[in-house]
């Protein structure tokens, strides 16, 4: 959200949380100006989080958004 707030310039955010068969399913999107890189500073942070708990993240922002992030972590 940080991230969001600081770099994207949305005018909106949606944040959406499921458990899908034993995996937590977490989307972020927003409606900014897109171009965030998994290498940046602030995503890399989150995508070693979530690679130490066997998650994966999925990144799409093309430049002028949106950008959606899909993450999923195994859960018991």
């Amino acid at each position: 959200m940080n991230n969001v707030i600081e770099h994207a310039g949305a005018s909106s955010i949606g944040i959406t949380v499921d458990d899908r068969g034993g995996h937590l399913h977490l989307t972020v999107r927003d409606d900014g100006v897109g171009g965030a890189d998994a290498g940046g500073p602030g995503l890399t942070g989150i995508v070693t989080r979530v690679t130490a708990a066997g998650g994966d993240l999925r990144l799409s922002s093309p430049p002028g958004g949106p950008t959606t992030i899909d993450v999923e972590i195994p859960c018991g």
